[in-house]
């Protein structure tokens, strides 16, 4: 857990909520310009985060930095999941 925590430190201290609230398959917080979505449920392939009121640029795994595929259509945003991200505990996703 410890180290879980320190992996994804930029979505938990001195984070806010999030822009979107009240999601089953995610959870999010928000800090200097960025959002954190906290994937929940891990049988999910793919989570549609939105609607946004501004668009993504980005997309990245928090404890690792790595890019992540996703699509924007409208104002929601798709990104696929695969059972990997779950390896090391709940991914958090940076958006930017």
């Amino acid at each position: 857990m410890g180290e879980w925590t320190r992996r994804n430190a930029a979505a938990i201290y001195g984070s806010t909520y999030g822009p979107l609230q009240g999601q089953t398959a995610y959870r999010t917080t928000s800090r200097a310009g960025k959002f954190y979505v906290f994937a929940m449920d891990s049988a999910a392939t793919e989570l549609i985060v939105g609607p946004l009121d501004r668009p993504v640029r980005e997309v990245k795994l928090l404890a690792t930095g790595k890019p992540l595929t996703f699509h924007t259509n409208g104002k929601n945003t798709s990104i696929p999941l695969n059972k990997e991200l779950w390896e090391q505990g709940i991914p958090v996703l940076e958006v930017g």
